[in-house]
């Protein structure tokens, strides 16, 4: 079970009940941090935030959401963050294009696939290093990740802290600020006297396990945030959006 709750909103509870068998477009991704038990929880959990009406579209064209973050994965999961920005910045154009011509849906289900991927992507802080001892530990966080993440929420951050209003490099700048905290804390776990352990040895206080959570909480806080600026802009209807509180219209 990965429960997702709103940061410093504990009021609300939101607990996503995630599928015991993960979906097999997954069972090949290499990437990062990123293992496929925790991209496709990170998937669920990001349809769960959605707006009731995405929600409703992406969940019937599921495996189409899945194929765009396999694929994206697959094919950009060791770019430079400045190429990943890019190319979620393009997506933003194109699926206003999608609306306007009136894609098929399935089109629509694999580029918001490919939005949350690109998102996930953008917070893995073992993606883009040439730090051989980053290279070393790749392999053994992403299981880390992968038997951690199903015992910790996911908190969402809510659509203003940061908000997304269309420029993806302006909001991303906020989460390339913490990237090199994270490694840090990573190789101080990896690395106590200089020579590696395996993270068999780490307990639940760990360093290690706060950044899982932290970083989990921020892919899927962005994926999000992404899609519902997107799905606006698509003049989607937003009223039904978990944790989401519109402007009062002014009388």
């Amino acid at each position: 079970m990965l429960r997702i709750r709103r940061r410093n909103h504990s009021q609300h509870g939101l607990t996503t009940f995630l599928a015991g068998a993960v979906a097999l477009f997954f069972a090949s991704v290499p990437a990062g941090a990123y293992g496929p038990v925790v991209l496709a929880k990170m998937t669920s959990s990001t349809l769960k935030l959605a707006p009731a009406s995405l929600r409703g579209v992406l969940s019937s064209y599921q495996k189409y959401v899945d194929q765009g973050v396999k694929d994206t994965v697959d094919k950009e999961g060791r770019q430079p963050g400045p190429v990943l920005v890019s190319a979620l910045q393009e997506e933003i154009v194109k699926m206003a294009e999608l609306a306007k011509g009136q894609a098929p849906f399935e089109e629509v289900s694999y580029r918001f696939g490919r939005v949350a991927a690109l998102a996930f992507l953008l917070n893995d802080p073992l993606r883009d290093s040439s730090d051989p001892r980053i290279v070393a530990i790749r392999d053994d966080y992403s299981s880390y990740m992968e038997r951690k993440l199903p015992k910790m929420p996911v908190v969402f951050d809510g659509y203003d802290n940061p908000e997304m209003s269309g420029d993806a490099d302006v909001y991303f700048q906020q989460r390339f600020k913490g990237e090199q905290r994270y490694r840090d804390a990573l190789l101080f776990c990896y690395y106590p006297a200089g020579k590696a352990v395996s993270s068999q040895t780490f307990d639940d206080r760990s360093n290690a396990f706060a950044v899982v959570e932290t970083i989990a909480s921020h892919a899927v806080s962005d994926a999000a945030k992404m899609w519902f600026y997107i799905w606006k802009e698509m003049d989607g209807d937003v009223s039904a959006t978990p944790f989401y509180k519109p402007e009062p219209k002014n009388k």
